[in-house]
């Protein structure tokens, strides 16, 4: 059998002969085949029989499940989704609409497209004209692309220099002689 490393070309490529045999069971390198046992796959037991275990938690003290605690979990978790999360646009050209979310504090931003994992359990269920809904579970919170203002915009003043004139001790402009 001729060595695999004399068959190679200066290319690094198989020449299409060798190629062509192989593939039609002509020839075939005897050191390049090996046999492999693999073990064979376990069986695993019915998901039924694990119900215990969300019945009775391990590291619960009294080994009672806390239904009432994960729904105001899940609720505290909507709002901060919220508060984390800024949608930042909606691509609706193409073949999928996407969704551009960045994190609040700037360290990190996702497109994602329906269907698609954001955060701790939330899913980008809906891709709307001006907003987003995520969804975790039962619960749905809609994060809209233009977000209200937390204050009203300041009052012009009537000389129109732009001052506010809610605010007395602004700077006022001053009158420069043209030299």
């Amino acid at each position: 059998m001729i060595a695999l490393h004399r068959i190679f070309s200066r290319s690094g490529r198989l020449p299409p002969w060798l190629v062509l045999s192989m593939a039609f069971g002509l020839a075939a390198p005897s050191s390049a085949v090996a046999e492999v046992d693999l073990p064979a796959i376990p069986v695993l037991p019915p998901l039924q029989q694990f119900d215990a275990l969300l019945e009775r938690p391990l590291f619960v003290a009294d080994r009672q499940p806390h239904e009432a605690q994960a729904e105001s979990t899940a609720a505290a978790t909507a709002a901060v989704v919220r508060e984390r999360w800024r949608l930042t646009g909606i691509l609706l050209a193409g073949q999928a609409p996407r969704a551009l979310l960045r994190q609040r504090n700037g360290t990190s931003h996702r497109v994602l497209e329906p269907g698609m994992h954001l955060d701790e359990g939330w899913v980008l269920a809906e891709i709307r004209a001006g907003s987003v809904v995520l969804q975790a579970g039962e619960q749905q919170v809609e994060i809209p692309l233009r977000e209200p203002r937390a204050t009203a915009p300041a009052n012009r003043s009537d000389n129109g220099t732009g001052a506010a004139a809610s605010q007395p001790d602004a700077p006022q402009p001053k009158e420069v002689p043209n030299e």
